[in-house]
């Protein structure tokens, strides 16, 4: 559907004996009014481009011939005292020139200019859409044109295009119209852009929360039926990682995130379709809305990117004077935002470089080091988030420098000491009974010798060992 603004630049000449005119200029939507001139009672006619349009005979008014009596009825003389003609909502095909013709008199004529600024699609637009604004023309005109938004030149001829317009482009743009001889006009056309303003890519969480806010703010009643602007919402999604976890609701042209949409909200709420992580998760989240606006249908998304700050040191494990790298990085920082790293001890903060989401400092570990340090996001100065870093000496149970390690040597010293006498106790114990075994034999063979040798006969070992 083709909307056009239009504005009528009347150039009206006096008299065809004198060579000098007037000029009326006259803005769409206003009720045109063609002065006559002419005073005396009489019947009157009025041409356009010398066929007769209208004509007051004896008081009354006898229409032109033309089987378009709806468009004739936008010509009128509503005083048969002035007999000034009155055309409502003109267009471009109004442009002519019209006369008023009195019976054996002087007739009086007027050139009647329309210039109409045509916006394709709309004037009322979906948010991505490509405008273009045209300015047409009668034949034969060569106008001089130039567009304006505030005070700022934004193009100049009888085209503007503007692509992938968002609601920031919405508002008024002028056309400045110059048509020789001076003759200048001033068109103001109304852009109205339905869509979502713009909102932070990056929301930052901390460990502390368990929910988060996807913000989502629209310039027009997304939750609520729409009835003034027409638009209406065919559906939506929220995703994370291309997975999608959330399935927007549809409620007559209106959309949600509940299974029931509530319609006992305040028009600010309406406007709200921010969604609420339970559980979120660091990384990349896609939010996606199908709008309807007549026949036309866009599809709008929005890239937000959960952000969580985290901080170590390095080595976990030091002693003292020892070298210390603090580490902190972001899943995703804005081009302006700054990683900041501070001490309260110190009382002095080093950043990193805009953009860079990894910033480390080394630092020696001295008493002035130790304590709570604190890696902030820095974004215009204001810190969006930000994460604590306990940093102290813990001496491992093996550190040669730590009492826990001479504990434990001297533990192990006395175990071994404990284990060597055991072992030297077991020892003598053996050798004291294979000494007293070797001796009950000794005692047993000497019997037995003894024995022989009473019977006579000594064996040769017995004698050897004996």
């Amino acid at each position: 559907m083709k909307k056009g603004v239009c504005v009528c630049l009347l150039y009206l000449q006096t008299y065809l004996s004198l060579a000098s005119g007037e000029r009326f200029l006259y803005k769409a939507g206003d009720r045109v009014t063609v002065p006559c001139g002419m005073n005396s009672p009489g019947d009157i006619e009025w041409k356009k481009n010398g066929t007769r349009i209208i004509k007051i005979e004896k008081g009354k008014t006898i229409l032109g011939a033309t089987k378009d009596k709806t468009n004739q009825q936008r010509f009128s003389v509503p005083d048969g005292a002035t007999k000034d003609l009155q055309i409502s909502d003109i267009v471009l095909i109004d442009s002519g020139n019209y006369s008023c013709e009195e019976k054996n008199k002087a007739s009086r004529t007027v050139q009647v200019l329309v210039l109409q600024v045509d916006a394709v699609p709309s004037v009322n637009l979906l948010a991505s859409e490509d405008l273009m604004l045209t300015i047409k023309l009668p034949p034969g005109t060569s106008p001089i044109v130039s567009w304006r938004r505030g005070q700022k030149t934004i193009a100049d001829g009888p085209i503007l295009k503007k692509d992938n317009v968002q609601i920031e482009d919405q508002g008024t743009y002028k056309a400045h119209v110059e048509i020789g001889d001076g003759l200048r006009k001033e068109i103001d056309v109304k852009i109205e852009v339905s869509g979502f303003s713009r909102s932070p890519s990056i929301v930052y969480i901390s460990d502390r929360k368990r929910s988060l806010l996807l913000p989502w703010i629209f310039n027009f009643g997304v939750r609520k039926t729409p009835l003034e602007k027409e638009v209406r919402v065919l559906g939506g999604n929220v995703s994370f990682s291309s997975q999608k976890i959330k399935e927007m609701a549809d409620r007559g042209g209106a959309g949600c995130w509940e299974a029931e949409c509530d319609t006992k909200i305040s028009e600010e709420q309406s406007k709200d379709l921010s969604f609420t992580l339970t559980n979120p998760k660091c990384g990349p989240y896609r939010m996606e809305i199908h709008l309807q606006l007549g026949a036309r249908k866009r599809r709008l998304t929005r890239e937000v990117c959960v952000s969580n700050v985290t901080v170590s040191a390095s080595p976990a494990f030091f002693s003292m004077e020892s070298n210390v790298t603090l580490a902190c990085s972001v899943t995703c920082l804005d081009p302006e935002g700054k990683l900041c790293w501070g001490s309260n001890l110190i009382g002095q903060k080093v950043c990193g470089a805009p953009g860079q989401r990894t910033f480390t400092k080394n630092i020696t570990a001295v008493p002035e080091t130790l304590g709570n340090w604190t890696c902030n996001v820095l974004i215009g100065g204001n810190i969006a988030a930000g994460a604590n870093l306990t940093l102290e000496v813990t001496l491992s149970l093996f550190h040669p420098s730590g009492a826990l390690f001479w504990v434990t040597v001297a533990v192990g010293v006395v175990v071994l000491l404990l284990l060597a006498v055991i072992v030297a106790v077991m020892a003598a114990r053996c050798r004291r009974v294979r000494r007293a075994r070797y001796r009950a034999w000794l005692l047993e063979n000497l019997h037995q010798q003894r024995v022989c040798e009473c019977n006579g006969f000594a064996p040769k070992r017995l004698r050897e060992n004996v």
